[in-house]
């Protein structure tokens, strides 16, 4: 996941790089058409990704079961009623298993916080490069290759960390550095006058604030894949990921109706003051995160003790 993350954030570095000098050499709509081109290659491979699985699923399938025609016949009306209920019954099941899992649904609940975080950061680069910096779009240009650079460094991090720290104090971790950019944030009209200046807060803010959401974001992914239970992993990944982007939209809704009576540095101060909230949280409750050992190795012992 750590590898996947990296590579995913070097592809949108190069891409940010390459798409100033196709827009400076061949122009806007050259580039937009290698966007398109670039979608269209990327579905044509996922698409044989699951050709190929479904095939093996259907081979696998020939060879361990032979129904016959009449049996085919009378169990086809069955058969379209269960997937109807199937996909009802697969989101209800998942979202049971994520409620009753502590450690999954503290995750959930991370991953939504997270996301309601970074949504000021993601819709108000515009009014921040303007508002707070009086500066124009090489502001934002600066912020997006930091971020790039901050991805990729957060995700290099995880797998280090992850030997050395627990992921509460990984969590923990992340939720500081998050602030702690979104403060530089908050903090940069102070330079305004000074390009130079400016542009390093931003540069240094952006990559803190990506250096967090990496650690964060991969201690989720990796900590859900490893207390998940496998039978529950596909609805649980369906319930949390269906949260964690159902508040974007009500947290862009909510945005909308505050900015225009609420300066930007004091959205930002409040995101500010909810990582603290948050960390204060992490700190003092100690919400369970992983499944504890101790459990495992009693129900282990018995297991033994019934095998001798």
């Amino acid at each position: 996941m750590s590898l996947n993350s990296m590579l995913s954030r070097a592809a949108s570095l190069a891409g940010t790089g390459a798409a100033g000098v196709i827009i400076a050499t061949a122009g806007a709509l050259t580039a937009m058409m290698i966007d398109v081109a670039t979608f269209a290659v990327a579905a044509v491979f996922i698409g044989a990704m699951k050709a190929g699985r479904a095939a093996i699923n259907d081979e696998t399938q020939d060879d361990t079961t032979q129904l016959k025609a009449h049996e085919v016949a009378s169990l086809t009306g069955k058969t379209e009623n269960k997937k109807e209920q199937s996909k009802l019954e697969f989101f209800l099941d998942g979202f049971r298993y994520v409620a009753n899992s502590r450690v999954i649904c503290n995750y959930g609940l991370l991953a939504v916080a997270l996301n309601f975080m970074l949504i000021p950061i993601n819709a108000l680069q515009a009014p921040i490069a303007s508002e707070i910096f009086k500066m124009g779009g090489e502001i934002l240009s600066i912020a997006g290759a930091f971020a790039a650079i901050g991805g990729i460094a957060g995700s290099a991090f995880v797998p280090v960390l992850s030997q050395k720290l627990s992921p509460l104090k990984m969590i923990m971790l992340g939720t500081s550095l998050l602030g702690a950019g979104m403060l530089g944030m908050a903090c940069g009209g102070v330079f305004v006058g000074n390009n130079i200046a400016c542009s390093m807060d931003v540069a240094a803010s952006f990559f803190i604030m990506m250096v967090a959401a990496s650690i964060i974001g991969g201690t989720i992914n990796i900590q859900f894949m490893k207390n998940a239970d496998p039978k529950y992993i596909a609805r649980a990944a369906a319930v949390m990921g269906a949260c964690g982007e159902a508040c974007m939209p009500v947290g862009s809704l909510l945005l909308s109706a505050v900015v225009t009576k609420v300066s930007i540095e004091a959205i930002l101060v409040f995101c500010v003051i909810f990582a603290i909230a948050i960390l204060a949280i992490l700190v003092f409750v100690k919400p369970q995160m992983e499944i504890e050992e101790g459990s495992l190795g009693i129900k282990n012992e018995k297991v033994s003790a019934n095998l001798g």
